[in-house]
């Protein structure tokens, strides 16, 4: 129902009880305050209209409290205002004999029923309607009863004050409904703007808790098992995963759902060049694969050999860099909505923190057990130092003579785990080995002397 008829039908229920108001009222005009009738006739003729403004009255009382279709709210509108404009035109037709007519103030009623119900236009419109009514109840006056003669000022004035009166309810009428309309899209404007920041909330608490699971923990298997049961309750899958760019390639980190364990299972590398987490890179925005069919990327034949079709890929950002894309997979084509890309993509920017402190945690602790590696080495080193040395047979003689070969391992061990620690710290670390190797060099030197 549009907001204008709406108006209307309320206005409609509200004259339905000014007309059951007035039944009583004209029962006392007509039985106690009217002046002596003409004749029978017109006593007659005001209680019967009396009693079909009664009737009326009950009528569409009901009639206005009942459901009905808009269609069938424009009639009884239109009823009701005929209706009320026949009863009033009765009464000014009973009552003309009086001196000074002043029934024929009641003909103002329909024109401002008129302007409130259609506006301008009806209140304009309807003076004209009476037109008529003015002309015969004048000539009737005039005619029938002693006073004076017919006169045009008894139709003009009453019809310029009518139109005068429409205009300006009519006038005032259309400005409300304009600044209903206004205040109406105001309203529905801001609703829907309360609705797409409380989307927004939920986007981010939602968004806040998957990456409070995913850094709830270190350790990737534990981490990445908090993560998904988050997801699952946000974003159904059948299959996600951490893809991260790491030297070149693409490198899986975390994997679950469809052929998790042998399709890009865990720790697997392929190729970055050509794989759609090169493209989020270059980009850096959320790439939304509605069928996966025509396999445009390399990974995507495998996928789609599992029965996979849509892809939703989203950048995990950390600063203003690229680092990988968290990716979420579905059986079914163009299986992401509006609200899920949104959200994957709020998720990515949240989770790119949490993942590169996984990876500096991984990567610590591969440097860790590395030098812990050494650390037994350079222990089994000096025991072997200590131990062949007071040797008469030679052997400790020959390690004094050219030490350089044991050693020359032992750094060339050491610089195969610098590089992969990416730490300058590390890197020290290795310089004081290399400076306590050599120190030990020396020492047996010293020893040979």
């Amino acid at each position: 129902m549009s907001v204008e008829l709406q108006r209307r039908w309320q206005l409609e229920r509200w004259i339905s009880w000014v007309r059951v108001a007035a039944v009583p009222w004209a029962i006392l005009e007509v039985g106690l305050l009217s002046p002596d009738y003409p004749s029978a006739r017109y006593e007659i003729a005001a209680w019967v209209t009396t009693a079909l403004l009664a009737l009326g009255a009950g009528v569409f009382f009901w009639a206005d409290r009942q459901s009905i279709d808009a269609r069938a709210q424009r009639f009884v509108c239109f009823g009701s205002l005929a209706f009320n404009t026949a009863v009033i035109w009765s009464y000014a037709a009973v009552y003309t004999y009086e001196s000074g007519t002043p029934a024929r103030q009641l003909l103002f009623f329909p024109v401002v029923e008129a302007a409130l119900r259609f506006g301008l236009l009806g209140g304009l419109v309807m003076p004209f309607v009476q037109l008529p009514v003015l002309l015969a109840t004048e000539w009737w006056r005039a005619d029938r009863f002693d006073g004076p003669a017919f006169s045009a000022d008894h139709i003009t004035f009453p019809l310029g004050l009518q139109l005068v009166m429409g205009a300006i309810i009519g006038w005032l009428v259309n400005r409300l409904g304009r600044e209903m309309v206004v205040a109406e899209g105001r309203a529905a404007e801001a609703e829907m703007l309360q609705n797409k920041l409380g989307r927004r909330v939920d986007l981010l608490d939602a968004a806040n808790r998957c990456a409070r699971a995913l850094g709830s923990s270190l350790e990737v298997e534990e981490a990445f098992a908090a993560f998904i049961r988050e997801l699952r309750g946000l974003v159904p899958f059948d299959r996600t995963a951490i893809v991260l760019a790491d030297e070149g390639a693409a490198r899986v980190i975390a994997a679950a759902g469809a052929g998790a364990e042998t399709v890009f299972p865990p720790g697997s590398r392929r190729p970055l060049q050509g794989s759609l987490l090169d493209e989020v890179i270059r980009t850096g925005q959320t790439v939304n694969r509605k069928d996966m069919t025509d396999q445009s990327y390399a990974e995507e034949e495998e996928f789609t050999e599992l029965g996979l079709r849509s892809r939703l890929a989203a950048p995990l950002v950390v600063g203003r860099r690229t680092v990988g894309m968290v990716s979420l997979v579905r059986v079914e084509p163009d299986a992401f909505n509006e609200d899920e890309v949104e959200l994957v993509s709020l998720l990515g920017r949240f989770l790119g923190s949490a993942v590169q402190n996984i990876r500096a945690y991984e990567a610590e602790r591969a440097t860790v057990e590395e030098l812990r590696r050494l650390s037994a080495l350079r222990a089994d080193f000096v025991s072997m130092v200590s131990h062949e040395l007071p040797e008469p047979d030679g052997r400790g003689d020959r390690l004094r003579e050219d030490p350089s070969p044991a050693l020359a391992g032992a750094h060339t061990r050491t610089a195969r785990v610098v590089p992969r620690a990416h730490r300058p710290r590390d890197e020290q670390a290795g310089r004081a080995r290399g400076r306590r190797a050599r120190h030990v060099t020396h020492r047996v030197g010293e020893l040979q002397l």
